[in-house]
């Protein structure tokens, strides 16, 4: 077989044709999945606004209550410093 050969030819062309129709299936399944991510990404980040709303306002009904909560130990401290401040040492108490 010589390079003039037309069966080298027909081979040849065979195999680009084979390479470009296997291409064009292959760009037509990634366009096909990158139509189907356009259309699920809003979706998705819908949801996560909706999900992240929800735990910055759980956050912000947490950060209240710790505040409570240290505002009600800062009370209580200062009631009991009063009340030491009141009580006498105990050696003064036995007189």
């Amino acid at each position: 077989m010589t390079q003039d050969s037309v069966t080298w030819k027909w081979l040849v062309g065979i195999l680009v044709a084979v390479l470009m129709a296997g291409g064009g299936a292959w760009m037509t399944a990634l366009s096909s999945d990158v139509e189907k991510m356009k259309t699920e990404y809003p979706k998705q980040v819908g949801e996560l606004d909706k999900k992240v709303g929800i735990i910055e306002e759980r956050t912000k009904r947490l950060e209240g209550d710790v505040q409570e909560l240290k505002r009600g130990q800062e009370r209580q401290s200062e009631k009991l410093d009063e009340l030491l401040r009141r009580t006498p040492p105990p050696h003064e108490r036995t007189r």
